[in-house]
């Protein structure tokens, strides 16, 4: 007879619930066609002109890649790019977090107004965010110009204006307002809170142990069941043959 082994529901789900990612896909839509705003556009270039915008976001999360939206025709499947991250000084872009260079792999419509298209980059390495802790972010073109559609009023979706650098990473000013926020997606995935590892290796194991003494006292009683009452009835046939003294 094959038996099988029920594992206890507190245990599996201590055992799930190890690196769980939650919601994958896009995480940030500043895109043309999501907010409906006046799309502008202008050059993008990091030894000249790029951008930043900034993000925060209520969960940790992890960045896997990033669009940008550009005027039609700027951009070349395999153009190199280069993505920067900053740590947020009092309302503007900080000291750089990260800064790394990949290579565009789509261009298409998905997302963009009448005049631009969206190109998209895959991160080789995953980019890590706090919760609750505000960052600037943007991308450009390395070598080649790109464009950067900006989104201004009506329905700009933040105060229509971005963090601007002059062919480096030290931010310089903010643009005047009107010439509109970054328009940007990212795509990644909400990071699930857990605990501590010691933490969680002491929970899952309790949870074990104690599910699976409930499981064997649960087997034990239903094995004493039987023998329990064949003895009660074996004590009555014994009574029944011995002589009364009465």
């Amino acid at each position: 007879m094959i038996r099988t082994m029920q594992i206890p529901a507190a245990c599996l789900a201590a055992l799930l619930i190890i690196a769980e990612n939650v919601h994958a896909g896009i995480i940030w839509d500043y895109s043309p066609a999501t907010t409906g705003a006046t799309n502008t556009d202008w050059a993008n270039l990091l030894s000249f002109q790029s951008f930043a915008e900034s993000i925060t976001f209520g969960s940790a999360v992890q960045i896997s890649g990033m669009d940008i939206y550009c005027l039609n025709g700027f951009a070349t499947l395999g153009d190199s790019v280069t993505i920067r991250l900053w740590a947020d000084a009092s309302g503007q872009p900080g000291a750089v977090l990260s800064s790394f260079t990949e290579s565009v792999a789509v261009i298409d419509s998905d997302g963009a107004g009448p005049s631009n298209e969206r190109v998209h980059v895959d991160f080789t390495s995953l980019l890590n965010l706090d919760a609750g802790t505000p960052y600037w972010i943007g991308m450009t073109g390395t070598t080649k110009e790109l464009t950067q559609t900006g989104l201004k009023n009506p329905n700009a979706p933040g105060d229509s204006r971005m963090a601007q650098f002059n062919g480096g990473d030290t931010f310089s000013h903010f643009t005047p307002t009107g010439v509109g926020d970054m328009a940007f997606r990212l795509e990644g995935s909400y990071v699930a809170s857990v605990p501590e590892p010691s933490s969680m290796a002491m929970c899952g194991i309790g949870a074990c142990v104690a599910g699976f003494r409930a499981v064997r006292r649960r087997r034990e009683k239903k094995q004493e069941a039987p023998f329990i009452t064949m003895h009660r009835a074996q004590v009555g046939a014994l009574h029944e043959r011995l002589p009364s003294w009465q």
